[in-house]
């Protein structure tokens, strides 16, 4: 008699997915500080897989993304401001899906990226103002919420407490460091950045004069160069060439003193002398120098 073969057949019966919900430890949360922790549940359901999305991108494991609970769990460890979403969650099986209802996150973050704007823009070859600008310094940081700004001269805090800070009529004892404090009130974090403001006074007169006796041949001769307003250096021009040290010709008191000694027929000429400073400069009148042969006689 032959055996009787029995065929055994095993069937899987699979509910359908109903009700997808997605819940979030928290949603008001701070860049860096804080992990958010989604969890997607369903109301019925079985042999179910899961799929993340922020917004329409599909969300994977990282360093910084862990997904757990059969991936029914999805930890984002030290959000930053890219991870607001919105996230949502798909639940599959072989019968059907369903999506969740999207969650958005509140990150809240910064200062950060502080820039400083200094209007008007410092002039090709100046390195500072005159005195009577008007200058305006302005800050800006990318922040969640927004900033408050503080603002300090010289390491002291001014009244001023807007992204904006204008001096007007500047003077030179206006010159030193400014600097721009950020705050966020919710993030408690600080940022800041600074910058230098020169304000220097024009040079308003230059004039160049004899000092002492006239120029006598073989004899000492000084010329001085006479400079109203602050300045950072002098150049001296004979023939309108530029005048250098040499044996016979020296240089004091910052340049403002040229002494030829001994004075020679060779050093007839006109003389300029022009002072500069980090927002003008000024030539003096010509100096028509004559080397007198004769002693001079008081």
């Amino acid at each position: 008699m032959e055996p009787v073969l029995k065929a055994v057949v095993t069937l899987s019966v699979q509910e359908p997915i109903s009700n997808v919900t997605l819940r979030a430890n928290a949603t008001d949360l701070v860049e860096l500080n804080d992990t958010a922790i989604f969890t997607c549940s369903v109301s019925s359901g079985t042999s179910l897989s899961y799929r993340w999305l922020n917004g329409s991108s599909e969300v994977t494991a990282s360093d910084r993304v862990r997904l757990g609970g059969g991936n029914s769990t999805l930890t984002i460890i030290s959000v930053t401001r890219y991870d607001e979403g919105p996230f949502r969650c798909e639940v599959i099986n072989g019968i059907s899906n369903g999506t969740s209802q999207p969650i958005g996150l509140n990150v809240r973050y910064g200062p950060s990226n502080l820039t400083m704007m200094v209007v008007p823009e410092m002039t090709i070859g100046h390195t500072a103002y005159k005195t009577g600008s008007d200058i305006t310094l302005s800050c800006s940081a990318q922040s969640k919420p927004a900033v408050s700004y503080k603002w300090r001269f010289n390491g002291t805090f001014l009244n001023e407490q807007s992204p904006q800070l204008s001096l007007q009529n500047t003077r030179e004892n206006q010159t030193g460091s400014y600097a721009c404090l950020a705050y966020n009130n919710v993030t408690l974090r600080y940022a800041t950045t600074s910058t230098m403001i020169k304000i220097v006074e024009p040079i308003s007169a230059v004039s160049l004069n004899r000092d002492g006796k006239p120029p006598i041949l073989d004899q000492s001769f000084t010329l001085r160069c006479e400079v109203t307003g602050p300045v950072d250096y002098i150049h001296w021009l004979m023939n309108g060439q530029l005048i250098s040290l040499n044996n016979r010709t020296f240089f004091s008191t910052g340049n403002k003193t040229m002494v030829i000694n001994p004075i020679q027929l060779s050093d007839n000429g006109e003389y300029l002398c022009e002072a500069f400073n980090a927002v003008s400069n000024l030539t003096s009148m010509t100096y028509k120098l004559v080397v007198n042969c004769e002693y001079y006689k008081s």
